[in-house]
Protein backbone atom coordinates (compact mmCIF):
# COMPACT_ATOMS: atom_id res chain seq x y z
CA UNK A 1 0.00 0.00 0.00
CA UNK A 2 1.20 3.64 -1.32
CA UNK A 3 1.07 5.94 1.93
CA UNK A 4 1.44 9.51 2.54
CA UNK A 5 0.80 11.52 5.87
CA UNK A 6 -0.55 14.84 6.16
CA UNK A 7 1.15 18.06 7.59
CA UNK A 8 -1.71 17.77 10.42
CA UNK A 9 -0.41 13.98 10.89
CA UNK A 10 -3.61 12.08 9.36
CA UNK A 11 -2.25 8.79 7.09
CA UNK A 12 -3.73 7.92 3.94
CA UNK A 13 -3.07 5.36 1.39
CA UNK A 14 -3.84 3.37 -2.03
CA UNK A 15 -4.13 0.04 -1.33
CA UNK A 16 -2.07 -2.66 -4.02
CA UNK A 17 -4.07 -4.33 -6.50
CA UNK A 18 -3.94 -7.58 -4.22
CA UNK A 19 -5.52 -5.87 -1.11
CA UNK A 20 -8.65 -4.82 -3.14
CA UNK A 21 -11.83 -6.34 -2.34
CA UNK A 22 -14.63 -5.98 -4.38
CA UNK A 23 -16.30 -3.30 -2.00
CA UNK A 24 -12.97 -1.56 -2.77
CA UNK A 25 -13.89 -2.02 -6.60
CA UNK A 26 -17.37 -0.81 -6.58
CA UNK A 27 -16.40 2.46 -4.30
CA UNK A 28 -13.59 3.16 -7.02
CA UNK A 29 -15.92 2.83 -9.54
CA UNK A 30 -19.09 4.61 -8.00
CA UNK A 31 -20.65 7.53 -9.44
CA UNK A 32 -21.16 8.91 -12.99
CA UNK A 33 -18.70 8.21 -15.63
CA UNK A 34 -15.37 10.48 -15.99
CA UNK A 35 -16.02 13.41 -18.43
CA UNK A 36 -14.21 12.84 -21.67
CA UNK A 37 -12.86 16.71 -21.47
CA UNK A 38 -9.45 16.60 -20.83
CA UNK A 39 -9.95 19.97 -18.23
CA UNK A 40 -11.99 17.70 -16.32
CA UNK A 41 -9.36 15.04 -15.82
CA UNK A 42 -7.66 16.48 -12.57
CA UNK A 43 -11.12 16.99 -11.29
CA UNK A 44 -12.40 13.27 -12.13
CA UNK A 45 -9.15 11.82 -10.44
CA UNK A 46 -9.37 14.10 -7.38
CA UNK A 47 -12.94 12.84 -6.12
CA UNK A 48 -11.51 9.27 -7.53
CA UNK A 49 -9.22 9.53 -4.62
CA UNK A 50 -10.98 11.27 -1.91
CA UNK A 51 -13.34 8.41 -2.02
CA UNK A 52 -10.92 5.23 -2.14
CA UNK A 53 -8.39 6.98 0.35
CA UNK A 54 -10.86 8.95 2.55
CA UNK A 55 -8.94 12.32 2.12
CA UNK A 56 -11.00 15.51 1.72
CA UNK A 57 -10.44 17.08 -1.80
CA UNK A 58 -9.19 20.16 -0.08
CA UNK A 59 -6.80 18.18 1.43
CA UNK A 60 -5.66 16.51 -1.37
CA UNK A 61 -5.33 19.92 -3.12
CA UNK A 62 -2.90 20.82 -0.46
CA UNK A 63 -0.57 18.18 -0.65
CA UNK A 64 3.39 17.88 -2.27
CA UNK A 65 3.48 18.06 -6.10
CA UNK A 66 5.44 15.04 -5.54
CA UNK A 67 2.88 13.52 -2.73
CA UNK A 68 0.03 13.84 -5.40
CA UNK A 69 1.66 12.58 -7.75
CA UNK A 70 2.83 9.39 -5.86
CA UNK A 71 -1.17 9.20 -4.90
CA UNK A 72 -2.51 9.34 -8.54
CA UNK A 73 0.11 7.00 -10.39
CA UNK A 74 -0.18 4.50 -7.66
CA UNK A 75 -4.66 4.42 -8.33
CA UNK A 76 -3.79 4.34 -12.01
CA UNK A 77 -1.75 0.87 -11.21
CA UNK A 78 -4.08 -0.15 -9.03
CA UNK A 79 -6.36 0.64 -11.77
CA UNK A 80 -4.34 -0.86 -14.52
CA UNK A 81 -4.03 -4.05 -12.78
CA UNK A 82 -7.42 -4.53 -12.07
CA UNK A 83 -8.42 -3.82 -15.67
CA UNK A 84 -6.20 -6.15 -16.78
CA UNK A 85 -6.92 -9.34 -14.08
CA UNK A 86 -10.04 -9.31 -15.99
CA UNK A 87 -8.51 -10.81 -19.52
CA UNK A 88 -6.66 -13.49 -17.36
CA UNK A 89 -7.47 -17.24 -17.02
CA UNK A 90 -7.12 -18.81 -13.77
CA UNK A 91 -7.86 -22.21 -12.88
CA UNK A 92 -11.38 -21.96 -10.88
CA UNK A 93 -10.74 -24.14 -7.49
CA UNK A 94 -12.71 -26.36 -6.13
CA UNK A 95 -13.32 -24.92 -2.83
CA UNK A 96 -12.65 -21.31 -1.76
CA UNK A 97 -12.45 -20.31 1.90
CA UNK A 98 -13.16 -16.26 2.92
CA UNK A 99 -14.64 -15.24 6.69
CA UNK A 100 -13.35 -18.68 7.93
CA UNK A 101 -16.25 -20.57 6.17
CA UNK A 102 -15.28 -23.03 3.11
CA UNK A 103 -17.37 -23.29 0.40
CA UNK A 104 -17.92 -25.24 -2.85
CA UNK A 105 -17.82 -23.93 -5.95
CA UNK A 106 -19.71 -25.44 -8.87
CA UNK A 107 -17.99 -26.40 -11.89
CA UNK A 108 -20.72 -26.88 -13.82
CA UNK A 109 -23.53 -24.07 -13.16
CA UNK A 110 -26.25 -26.46 -14.67
CA UNK A 111 -25.30 -29.54 -12.95
CA UNK A 112 -23.92 -28.05 -9.56
CA UNK A 113 -27.06 -25.26 -9.03
CA UNK A 114 -30.62 -25.53 -7.82
CA UNK A 115 -33.56 -23.61 -9.43
CA UNK A 116 -33.82 -21.54 -6.41
CA UNK A 117 -30.15 -20.36 -7.02
CA UNK A 118 -31.16 -18.69 -10.63
CA UNK A 119 -34.23 -17.46 -8.95
CA UNK A 120 -32.70 -15.30 -6.18
CA UNK A 121 -30.20 -14.07 -8.30
CA UNK A 122 -32.91 -13.05 -10.60
CA UNK A 123 -34.42 -11.66 -8.46
CA UNK A 124 -32.09 -9.16 -7.31
CA UNK A 125 -33.33 -6.63 -9.97
CA UNK A 126 -32.54 -3.61 -8.53
CA UNK A 127 -28.53 -3.96 -8.63
CA UNK A 128 -26.59 -0.84 -10.73
CA UNK A 129 -23.30 -1.91 -10.17
CA UNK A 130 -21.04 -4.05 -11.28
CA UNK A 131 -19.79 -4.91 -7.68
CA UNK A 132 -22.65 -5.90 -6.72
CA UNK A 133 -23.56 -8.17 -9.60
CA UNK A 134 -20.45 -10.20 -8.58
CA UNK A 135 -21.22 -10.07 -4.53
CA UNK A 136 -25.04 -11.16 -5.38
CA UNK A 137 -24.28 -14.72 -7.27
CA UNK A 138 -21.12 -15.11 -5.62
CA UNK A 139 -23.74 -15.12 -1.97
CA UNK A 140 -25.91 -17.35 -4.48
CA UNK A 141 -23.57 -19.66 -5.89
CA UNK A 142 -21.19 -20.38 -3.40
CA UNK A 143 -22.41 -22.86 -1.01
CA UNK A 144 -20.93 -23.90 2.19
CA UNK A 145 -18.84 -27.30 1.59
CA UNK A 146 -21.22 -30.05 2.73
CA UNK A 147 -24.69 -27.98 2.70
CA UNK A 148 -27.27 -27.56 0.72
CA UNK A 149 -28.62 -23.99 -0.67
CA UNK A 150 -30.05 -22.17 2.15
CA UNK A 151 -32.26 -19.62 0.08
CA UNK A 152 -30.82 -16.89 2.16
CA UNK A 153 -28.33 -14.88 -0.05
CA UNK A 154 -28.55 -11.59 1.36
CA UNK A 155 -26.34 -13.55 4.44
CA UNK A 156 -23.65 -13.68 2.61
CA UNK A 157 -23.62 -10.81 0.58
CA UNK A 158 -21.44 -8.70 3.19
CA UNK A 159 -18.51 -11.35 3.68
CA UNK A 160 -18.47 -12.07 -0.20
CA UNK A 161 -17.69 -8.03 -0.85
CA UNK A 162 -14.78 -9.07 1.48
CA UNK A 163 -13.44 -11.18 -1.63
CA UNK A 164 -9.86 -10.12 -3.44
CA UNK A 165 -11.09 -8.94 -6.73
CA UNK A 166 -8.41 -11.19 -8.18
CA UNK A 167 -10.70 -14.02 -7.58
CA UNK A 168 -13.71 -12.38 -7.97
CA UNK A 169 -13.00 -11.42 -11.32
CA UNK A 170 -11.68 -15.26 -12.15
CA UNK A 171 -14.64 -17.30 -10.79
CA UNK A 172 -16.84 -14.62 -12.07
CA UNK A 173 -15.42 -14.92 -16.03
CA UNK A 174 -15.58 -18.48 -15.65
CA UNK A 175 -19.20 -18.21 -14.94
CA UNK A 176 -19.66 -15.77 -17.76
CA UNK A 177 -17.96 -17.89 -20.19
CA UNK A 178 -19.34 -21.48 -19.38
CA UNK A 179 -23.31 -20.70 -18.47
CA UNK A 180 -25.49 -19.08 -20.79
CA UNK A 181 -27.82 -18.95 -17.81
CA UNK A 182 -25.32 -17.00 -16.04
CA UNK A 183 -24.98 -14.62 -18.75
CA UNK A 184 -28.24 -13.57 -19.25
CA UNK A 185 -29.14 -13.25 -15.75
CA UNK A 186 -26.16 -10.93 -15.41
CA UNK A 187 -26.75 -9.31 -18.71
CA UNK A 188 -30.61 -8.52 -17.63
CA UNK A 189 -29.33 -6.77 -14.11
CA UNK A 190 -26.68 -4.37 -15.44
CA UNK A 191 -25.81 -4.42 -19.01
CA UNK A 192 -22.92 -2.18 -20.93
CA UNK A 193 -22.23 -0.70 -17.68
CA UNK A 194 -20.68 -4.29 -16.64
CA UNK A 195 -17.56 -3.12 -18.55
CA UNK A 196 -18.23 0.23 -19.72
CA UNK A 197 -17.73 2.02 -16.24
CA UNK A 198 -13.64 0.59 -15.57
CA UNK A 199 -12.72 0.62 -18.63
CA UNK A 200 -13.49 4.46 -19.60
CA UNK A 201 -11.71 5.03 -15.81
CA UNK A 202 -8.92 3.50 -16.83
CA UNK A 203 -8.82 5.57 -20.23
CA UNK A 204 -9.34 8.88 -18.23
CA UNK A 205 -7.07 8.51 -15.88
CA UNK A 206 -4.08 10.56 -15.62
CA UNK A 207 -1.10 9.36 -14.32
CA UNK A 208 0.34 12.70 -11.82
CA UNK A 209 -0.50 15.90 -11.72
CA UNK A 210 1.32 17.22 -14.81
CA UNK A 211 -0.07 14.89 -16.79
CA UNK A 212 -3.39 17.21 -16.33
CA UNK A 213 -1.83 20.20 -17.64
Amino acid sequence: MVTIETSEGHTYGVKDFDELTLADWRDLTAGSLPDPDESKALENTLALLSRHTGMPIADLRRLRPESADLLIEAIGETLALALRAKDEERELPTTYTLGGITYAVPQNLEADTVAGQWWDFKAAHTLEHEADIMIRSLAVLLVPEGEEYDGNPDARMEVMATMPVQDAFAMSAFFFESSERYRTHTSQLFQAYITSVPHRIGLALPTSVTDTK
